[in-house]
């Protein structure tokens, strides 16, 4: 994960940046490609060629307590934690193994896994650079207040 100051990502580039990944992992790069329904509400449709299946069929579902620690040399994997169960009432290890999920070919895998690679890290970069300008305009706007307070810049007429 890149470092933002504040921690914080521009909310325009940010929501440019889901959009783009919501997009192509739903409907593929090709914007010409047939489409056929997904089965899936919130997704629509997907590529034709696409297959459907059920999480459970594509990976491995552990319900357990899990140590949330990051180790080094370790495979990191996304966990449903409380607050997720909190906010949407409860999920259950039925409720996930049954999600569908639209999967591309191996090799449109790859391409979409490169596109984005490539896409996020340019709205990566334009975020790092308006935070560095609104950084900078802070310590700028800082500088005029503080010059102003002593009396090193007039500002009586400018009010």
């Amino acid at each position: 994960m890149k470092h933002y100051p504040d921690n914080k990502k521009s909310g325009v580039e940010q929501e440019q940046r889901t959009a783009l990944i919501n997009q192509v992992v739903t409907k593929g790069l090709d914007p010409n490609v047939e489409m056929k329904p997904s089965g899936v509400e919130w997704i629509g449709e997907i590529p034709a060629h696409w297959e459907i299946n059920r999480l459970k069929h594509v990976a491995k579902i552990l319900p357990s307590n899990v140590d949330k620690h990051i180790y080094p040399d370790e495979i990191q994997v996304r966990l449903c934690n409380y607050t997720d169960v909190y906010y949407n009432d409860y999920i259950t290890v039925d409720t996930v193994e049954n999600l569908l999920l639209p999967i591309p070919t191996d090799s449109e895998q790859q391409q979409i896994a490169d596109f984005l690679s490539q896409k996020t890290e340019q709205i990566d970069e334009l975020i790092a650079a308006e935070q560095r300008k609104i950084e900078l305009l802070k310590e700028y706007r800082q500088s005029l207040i503080s010059e102003a307070v002593t009396g090193k810049i007039d500002v009586r007429n400018e009010v």
